[in-house]
């Protein structure tokens, strides 16, 4: 695996048909990052797509562009160089895989990167995607704009929690003071990303917050979405993203989970940590990944029995 910014770099020079892939499921790293970069790829005169296994979150459709984001049945087959933009592994974008060439960039920060690319730049002590898009533009001499400041803006500050999380660091607000010079709407952003909820998404919260369950002496808690959840309060399944974080800031808590029941009868768990816990070993236990404080794995299991390895998992931790 190289982690080598130049030969990135080299990457995108030499190339001109490409091709990102955002993992599925969405958030604002992938989605921004991926975003800034094909407005500077267009900048250079280079043809540039965008795929995503699932579609783009409402909160995010206030980013410029992205309607470019493509199914993946939707993608020309006119690429000759794909980069996976915030993918760790393969497994973080099962509905795009078909699309793969053996010519590739991955760009990313998650120590638990498994090198699958031809090229892969990853740091993982970068905040975010965002943080390492931003530089790589800047080393091809792309000016940037309104655009393409706004995208990585988004990636940056969602992947920080807005700059709230132990991830960032002197550089990170230095990225955003830089992208703070065209002309951004931060309070209107901030409003779309962070404040606006539709009514499912707010019964959707209380449900779940409901059947909270903890371990531990609460040094652990864990909750579970279904899809019966979603259907019967009307909450979207990209809805739940930032549930997990009512757990984690909850007084005493050490570890917790959101358990996401999929249409397949599997389950995705999220995993956060306040610090004692490497949540990134603790997915691996399942062949999952991520960072110290924020992971995820996916579990072949009804939600009854996962629930319980979750919570297996918990004792065996704390």
């Amino acid at each position: 695996m190289k982690r080598n910014k130049e030969e990135a770099l080299a990457f995108l020079r030499e190339n001109h048909g490409f091709l990102l892939i955002c993992h599925d499921n969405p958030d604002g790293d992938t989605l921004g990052s991926a975003l800034g970069l094909f407005f500077a790829l267009k900048k250079l005169g280079k043809d540039a797509q965008i795929a995503c296994g699932d579609p783009v979150p409402d909160k995010y459709r206030v980013l410029p562009g992205w309607e470019k984001v493509r199914f993946p049945g939707e993608i020309r087959r006119e690429y000759h160089a794909v980069i996976f933009v915030d993918c760790a592994d393969t497994g973080l974008f099962r509905k795009s895989r078909e699309l793969m060439l053996d010519n590739s960039l991955c760009i990313d920060h998650h120590i638990s990167n498994t090198g699958y690319a031809a090229v892969t730049y990853c740091a993982p002590t970068a905040a975010a995607v965002g943080q390492l898009m931003l530089d790589l533009i800047l080393g091809l001499d792309v000016p940037l704009d309104h655009k393409i400041a706004q995208c990585l803006f988004c990636a940056i500050s969602t992947d920080t929690g807005h700059f709230a999380f132990s991830n960032t660091t002197k550089e990170t607000f230095c990225a955003a003071a830089e992208l703070m010079e065209y002309d951004l709407d931060i309070a209107e952003l901030c409003r779309q990303l962070y404040r606006l909820r539709s009514p499912g998404n707010t019964r959707l919260i209380g449900r779940c917050l409901s059947r909270m369950e903890t371990v531990c002496q609460g040094r652990g808690a864990y909750m579970e979405v279904s899809q019966a959840d979603l259907r019967e309060t009307g909450a979207a399944g990209f809805e739940t993203e930032g549930l997990i974080d009512f757990l984690r800031d909850m007084e005493g808590v050490e570890l917790c989970a959101l358990i996401k029941e999929l249409s397949d009868g599997t389950c995705k768990v999220s995993l956060r940590s306040n610090g004692g816990v490497d949540a990134s070993q603790a997915a691996g236990r399942f062949h999952g990944g991520g960072h110290r404080g924020a992971a995820g794995f996916s579990l072949a299991q009804p939600l009854s029995q996962a629930k319980r390895t979750v919570a297996l998992l918990m004792e065996s931790l704390l």
